[in-house]
């Protein structure tokens, strides 16, 4: 398979993470669903025999019974080669993981000294997974799938570590600050009685916390999705306590309702009905892993739905809160979360739930997040193996990949409150960095993932193997120095689930992102009025709107700044009655500018300092005006024969402004028509293009515009046409209109 140098490509299959696979395409190996045979049914009787626990001495008999022999001892040895001498020359995390070319020769060859004629088929699988685990990175594993995708029966030696899809056990568990295991969703009728607000405690007397680590120590094969960060990882370990109830006889869970401790037979969980399909691209009765309650007025994401919707958003009920459930990139991401945030534009404020975000394949959903920013910005770009005798890493050049184009039309001031967490993986890791350079956005929750990285499975193929490894790493532009991969996500508050808010179908995170929200100081709204004014003769005003809602102390000023940088001023702002700002104390503040001689575009950055609570946000670029120009119509042409508007007709043609600076050109320059009149008559594809337009010369557009006059309008009838100029996306020119 081909490397991919520019996106992050992680999809999953019935909760584990393998190369995209499209439906119409043959699976290169068998997909077994993470869950026990369909037809196991055990209503009355317990399990026979000793549970795989309880039978700790014969462990390792049992994990080498469980699928016989292994390999000739040489095909083993080729297997174990070809992935670490894949391993040697293009893995790209070694650096991040501190492990020199010495200590991995070490590694192994102490792994490679186990394999030895004797090494069964599961003790085999179990080394190989092992080894790839101790990379930290769930874009690196060795999996011999005919092992780890056996049917989770009772007593199958299979560990299971992170999972996306849980129907094996029929309840999101997720994990306190405390390490407690709590039960946050359930299916309906739940075998054992599970409700949300209930513990788990663990297994046969003893908590889960000791058996998994416990587990993670012996022979056993782990089917792992490794939480890159250290948080993740044992978040996940944790969270992981239900989808192994294969491995004991009973459970232990604390009632939420009584605060009873009981102890229950796993046996009932084998009448939970397997799904059909996978996590990827959906299916019937399959349970996601979502750490995630459902928002009212706001649809909950379902996994049938999934391949063909994976953006589900609303409006917060009783509030003008806009919500949006990020949960995969595809190709039909793009489209799905430009239109969810368009539709949410004019709330006042935007929550964005990528706590479940399943990664994907190349498809970052640019257009949704370019309509949030209001300028251009590189964000990301990544790191490989610059050779293959040692582990020295070299900048890639797909930086442009990771770009956000902003649009000044439509960019999104009010805050902007990010939900992060570890079931937040690959693509969404990076994502949430792109949110990261908003100026309003606020990110609440637990650290993602952390797989900041990218798969190959390049030169590794085996009947009944699936390998892959990660080739490159990550940072940020504004700080290269820093590799992404591994690191911590930075969150600002950090917030997770309470047992009572579950047990009311309350969720802690998303109520501390509203009171956020809800009790934020700051400014937006930013205009200058007039967009253009004569060089040293006129003063500008300019205005925000100010949003304080505990009538808190606040200092709001801009910071002006010319086109080359080499002037700039800060000027404060007023809510007296004083400035231009209307009545004192009604939100909307203002600073009076005397505009200095000189020919350029000026630019406006906004801050609101809140004085009481010790909070401050800026927003770049919130506005512009100039001293070059003005812009101006200079008239309009008919582009057809038919020069004479008449009712019913369309009448087609093109605008044409002209610059009257001497000196300097206007670059960048859009023009924006309307109507006034659109009982009388329609114009449609409002916005034209022009070339930059230089001193003293006038500019048409290519295409032509049409005109619908309604069949109504009366003869000899004016029908005023306004236009607004823009340059660089900035409203800069006062309206004209012919």
């Amino acid at each position: 398979m081909k490397k991919f140098t520019s996106f992050f490509f992680v999809c999953l299959f019935a909760g584990y993470a393998f190369p995209q696979i499209k439906p119409e395409n043959p699976d290169p190996f068998q997909i077994r669903t993470v869950t026990h045979s369909g037809n196991l049914k055990s209503s009355e009787n317990k399990l026979q025999g000793k549970s795989f626990y309880q039978s700790k001495d014969d462990w390792q008999t049992i994990i080498d019974t469980t699928w016989g022999p292994g390999l000739p001892l040489n095909e083993k040895l080729t297997i174990f080669d070809t992935y670490t001498g894949a391993l040697t020359t293009g893995f790209a995390g070694f650096n991040s993981l501190g492990i020199d070319p010495t200590e991995w020769d070490s590694i192994k060859s102490s792994y490679r000294s186990r394999i030895n004629s004797s090494t069964s088929k599961g003790a085999f699988a179990a080394l190989m997974g092992r080894l790839a685990d101790d990379l930290g990175d769930v874009h690196t594993h060795a999996w011999d799938t005919t092992v780890l995708f056996t049917p989770l029966n009772p007593g199958i030696p299979v560990l299971v570590i992170g999972a996306f899809e849980i129907s094996h056990f029929g309840a999101v568990l997720t994990v306190l600050p405390d390490s407690s295991i709590l039960v946050l969703r359930t299916i309906d009728d739940h075998p054992l009685g599970l409700q949300p607000g209930d513990i788990v405690l663990g297994y046969e007397g003893v908590p889960w916390k000791d058996l998994v680590d416990e587990l993670l120590g012996s022979g056993i094969p782990i089917l792992s999705l490794q939480g890159n960060s250290k948080s993740a990882l044992r978040h996940i370990e944790l969270a992981s306590a239900g989808m192994n109830w294969h491995l004991f006889e009973t459970i232990d869970i604390i009632k939420y309702a009584s605060g009873d401790t009981v102890h229950l037979p796993v046996y009932p969980l084998q009448n939970l009905v397997v799904p059909t399909g996978h996590i990827w691209f959906g299916g019937k009765l399959l349970l996601w892993n979502n750490e995630q309650l459902p928002v009212p007025g706001v649809p909950f994401p379902v996994p049938i739905n999934i391949e063909k919707q994976t953006v589900y958003y609303g409006i917060v009920e009783g509030t003008n809160i806009g919500y949006i459930y990020l949960l995969k990139e595809t190709d039909i991401t793009d489209d799905q979360f430009y239109e969810a945030v368009k539709s949410l534009l004019q709330t006042e404020g935007l929550i964005i739930d990528i706590r479940f975000n399943m990664g994907g394949s190349p498809a970052v959903p640019y257009k949704g997040i370019n309509l949030l920013f209001n300028w251009q910005l590189f964000t990301l770009q990544n790191v490989q193996r610059c050779n293959q005798t040692d582990f020295s890493l070299c900048p890639s050049n797909d930086k442009n990949y990771w770009r956000i184009t902003g649009n000044r039309m439509s960019c999104y001031e009010r805050p902007l409150a990010v939900l992060t967490g570890p079931n937040c993986v690959s693509s969404g890791d990076a994502i949430a960095y792109m949110f990261g350079y908003h100026p309003m956005v606020q990110f609440f929750g637990k650290s993602t993932w952390a797989a900041m990285s990218s798969p190959t499975e390049e030169g590794i193929t085996f009947p009944g193997w699936h390998f892959m490894y990660s080739y490159c790493d990550y940072f940020l532009v504004n700080a290269p120095e820093i590799l992404l991969n591994h690191r911590e996500f930075p969150v600002d508050v950090s917030v997770w689930f309470d047992k009572d808010g579950v047990a009311k179908g309350e969720d802690a995170v998303i109520q501390k992102a509203m009171d956020w929200i809800r009790n934020l100081s700051y400014a937006h709204n930013v205009k200058v009025n007039p967009g253009y004014v004569v060089p040293g003769t006129g003063t500008v005003t300019i205005t925000a709107n100010v949003e304080n809602p505990n009538t808190h102390d606040l200092s709001v000023y801009a910071f002006i700044t010319s086109m080359d940088s080499t002037f700039n001023e800060t000027v404060s702002l007023f809510d007296d009655g004083n400035h231009n700002d209307g009545d004192p104390g009604d939100g909307t503040w203002c600073a009076l500018w005397p505009v200095p001689e000189m020919k350029t575009i000026f630019a406006v950055d906004i801050t609101a300092e809140d004085l009481t609570a010790g909070t401050s946000r800026s927003i770049t670029g919130a506005a512009k005006f100039t001293t070059i120009g003005p812009i101006v119509v200079d008239g309009i042409t008919y582009t057809k024969s038919d020069t004479i508007p008449n009712c019913g007709e369309k009448i087609y043609f093109k605008v044409a402004l002209r610059n009257n600076d001497s000196t300097a050109s206007v670059d960048k320059v859009i023009a924006k028509l309307t109507s006034l009149n659109t009982a009388l008559a329609n114009l449609p594809n409002a916005f034209v293009g022009f070339a930059d337009i230089a001193p003293g010369e006038i500019s048409t557009h290519l295409t032509s515009l049409y005109m619908t006059i309604s069949e109504d309008c009366p003869a000899n009838t004016n029908i005023p046409v306004k236009v607004d100029i823009f340059s660089d996306d900035y409203y800069l020119f006062s309206s004209d209109t012919f």
